[in-house]
């Protein structure tokens, strides 16, 4: 895996993502997880009133200036633009996220109360950086009316989220980031698409992730 990242940031493109080891899932206490299914060159996120994340770890932490998920999505959310970040309507289609390096960690009472998950993701990175900064996630949202809002998520700080895409009639996206001013240091990915809140179904299949300088 080092090698082939090496060589991914040799030529400037850090990696291409849809490949199964490429991703670590992981689990919400008390939620329905995800099915995922890999095929040659795509990946399939199936959500049945679930939510589950997928973390991938770079082997050192790089400098990203663009990032771009293609893909389709089948089925919907339920619900409308106007429900969006309101109380049991906060599920997205997708959220892309940049896992930025931090000085952050659990102490020895936080560890004890916090859920499995966190847990989990500080054990993933503890060994690479000091700890975990902000996770800046990009959404692809239903409606293209909400397209470039943010926020802080309320259910923990860590998260800063923008809306940055919606799909075509036709299901078809393409979510797309850059940080032409200043590259953004990042030591991994978040992957997450979610229907458990608003009890959806639905299904994306992602045909590309590309991370580049």
């Amino acid at each position: 895996m080092l090698l082939l990242f090496q060589l991914f940031l040799a030529t400037g493109l850090l990696a291409s993502f849809t490949q199964p080891s490429s991703w670590k899932a992981l689990e919400f206490d008390g939620v329905p997880t995800n099915r995922i299914a890999y095929n040659e060159g795509s990946m399939t996120i199936e959500v049945a009133k679930s939510s589950s994340p997928l973390v991938s770890v770079f082997p050192a932490a790089v400098k990203v200036r663009e990032a771009t998920i293609t893909g389709t999505i089948k089925g919907k959310l339920n619900f409308g633009p106007e429900a969006i970040w309101t109380k049991k309507h906060d599920d997205a289609l997708l959220r892309f996220g940049l896992i930025e390096p931090g000085t952050k960690k659990l102490s020895i009472i936080q560890r004890l109360a916090a859920p499995s998950w966190i847990k989990t993701l500080e054990t993933m990175f503890g060994g690479k950086i000091e700890g975990i900064g902000k996770i800046r996630c990009f959404l692809l949202m239903p409606d293209a009316s909400s397209i470039g809002k943010s926020r802080i998520n309320p259910m923990g700080d860590i998260f800063i989220e923008t809306i940055q895409a919606a799909p075509e009639a036709d299901g078809s996206f393409v979510l797309k980031i850059s940080f032409p001013d200043e590259p953004l240091i990042t030591s991994g990915l978040w992957l997450l698409a979610d229907g458990d809140d608003t009890d959806s179904t639905f299904s994306v299949t992602i045909t590309d992730i590309s991370v580049s300088e």
